[in-house]
């Protein structure tokens, strides 16, 4: 599976929920614990993952009276509008000018963790490696290239905008050394568990809380592929590639489910809990 698991289920389904509904500002202890009670995720485990976040200084922890109380911090604020706006953009349909963002690096032995860092920056934006330290991206700004070599403390770097001239196959030559049938799974697997969702949308048979429970899995399954797809132009991938269904199906089922997520999460918070 291309699947990445570095972070546990319950974190990302909350970092889902709170980048979905950020809006709502300060929220109690009890509140989150009844919302991933939704998922079945116990008090104990929502609480252990909201230390992690806030030792992580991604969440704020204040005390009011006998209840506990967590809200964005600015970096969370940011991380969470920074990763929503990959999310959604992620496959849009977009002219490309036929140029390439090209980042350039040797990271010595002795600091492979750098390289590690940076690496996992560049595959974060739709970079892929085409030779060994060179990196190219479709759609990726050089603004944001050179950010991420900021992020990952590397200086023996380039970053260039460049055309890649179809000399010996470029780049379609080296499209057809990869094993794109992982990826194609991982689209056809998203297609097939979401697609009865948008059917039963469509026909108006989804209640408030499997909204909420079904458009949270759906936007944690999909914030997956911007990071294992470098989302190549079509032109370079077969004919029948599923990126464009697998977003029309996202688009779809968030924008039909999103209000009566909304409401369900409403009621679960209850204004009394909040200060």
């Amino acid at each position: 599976m291309l699947r990445d698991t570095s972070t546990s289920k319950p974190q990302r389904l909350l970092i889902t929920v709170l980048g979905d509904h950020a809006s709502m500002g300060s929220i109690a202890s009890s509140s989150l614990q009844r919302v991933m009670r939704e998922f079945d995720i116990a008090g104990e485990t929502v609480r252990t993952t909201l230390s992690r976040l806030v030792a992580k200084g991604v969440l704020h922890r204040d005390k009011k009276g006998r209840e506990t109380f967590y809200s964005l911090t600015p970096v969370g604020t940011a991380l969470m509008k920074e990763g929503a706006e990959r999310i959604h953009e992620f496959a849009a349909p977009r002219e490309w000018d036929r140029k390439w963002t090209a980042v350039v690096f040797s990271v010595a032995e002795s600091e492979r963790e750098k390289r590690h860092v940076l690496r996992g920056e560049l595959r974060a934006l739709g970079f892929t490696p085409f030779f060994d330290g060179i990196w190219l991206a479709a759609f990726a700004t050089p603004e944001q290239a050179a950010a991420a070599v900021g992020a990952a403390d590397v200086t023996n770097v380039m970053v260039m905008r460049v055309e890649v001239l179809p000399i010996a196959g470029g780049v379609e030559a080296v499209v057809a050394t990869w094993e794109l049938e992982p990826l194609r799974l991982e689209y056809q697997s998203f297609i097939e568990k979401f697609e009865p969702f948008r059917q039963r949308l469509n026909a108006g048979q989804v209640s408030p809380a499997e909204a909420l429970i079904v458009s949270t899995e759906l936007t944690d399954d999909w914030r997956v592929f911007p990071r294992i797809d470098p989302e190549l132009p079509l032109e370079f991938l077969p004919k029948d590639w599923p990126r464009t269904a697998a977003r029309k199906l996202f688009v779809d089922c968030l924008a039909k489910s999103k209000p009566m997520a909304d409401i369900r999460y409403g009621d679960l918070l209850g204004e009394a809990d909040r200060p």
